[in-house]
């Protein structure tokens, strides 16, 4: 099992091409998913909002490996340096909503609240970053792949994904967020008043 985790790491970081979110926000993604790739508040609460109490997050793995190339040139991180790396699902009761992975530098995890990061389980790390002051974002960029690509157990179709950096305390850390069909399907039937 390991080396097909291997296997899917290294063609995952090859299938993922970002792109500055701006230049492709008028023309590639739909609207609806427009929509959240570019919202700037905190996904955590909008799911919540959406999902009520059946929001939750799936733990995917939380461990030390090296991030992919472009992540580290991201947050200056050297060549074959680890990073705590840290993948879930958002979810409305068992249907994943998003894929989410986060990648943080190990200096990012010295010092006080920088260290809650390297333990969150199955907390959301949006309910510790959007509740602190002084956290900034850099802009969005924007990516699209196989959901499958991203974990073996999701559909095949094409999602689009986002990633910023955030600086805690001026300590960077990468977020990525790809949005699974079954959110906008959720939006859907909450638009029609199914929900």
């Amino acid at each position: 099992m390991c080396g097909n985790v291997g296997a899917l790491r290294v063609s995952l970081g090859a299938a993922l091409h970002w792109y500055d979110g701006q230049a492709l926000s008028a023309r590639a993604a739909p609207p609806t998913a427009r929509e959240w790739l570019f919202e700037n508040g905190s996904l955590t609460r909008r799911l919540m909002h959406l999902c009520g109490d059946q929001f939750c997050v799936k733990l995917l793995d939380e461990r030390r490996i090296r991030p992919y190339h472009d992540e580290s040139r991201m947050m200056a991180i050297r060549g074959g340096e680890q990073a705590r790396v840290r993948r879930v699902l958002l979810c409305a009761g068992e249907r994943p909503l998003v894929y989410a992975r986060t990648v943080i530098p190990l200096s990012t995890l010295h010092g006080g609240e920088a260290r809650r990061l390297a333990y969150l389980g199955e907390r959301p790390l949006g309910a510790l970053l959007f509740t602190r002051k002084g956290v900034r974002r850099s802009a969005m960029q924007l990516s699209q792949v196989s959901a499958r690509a991203l974990y073996p157990s999701l559909p095949e179709s094409a999602v689009w994904g986002r990633r910023s950096v955030f600086y805690l305390a001026d300590k960077p850390l990468l977020v990525s967020e790809f949005f699974l069909p079954a959110l906008f399907e959720l939006i859907a039937r909450a638009d029609e008043g199914e929900l």
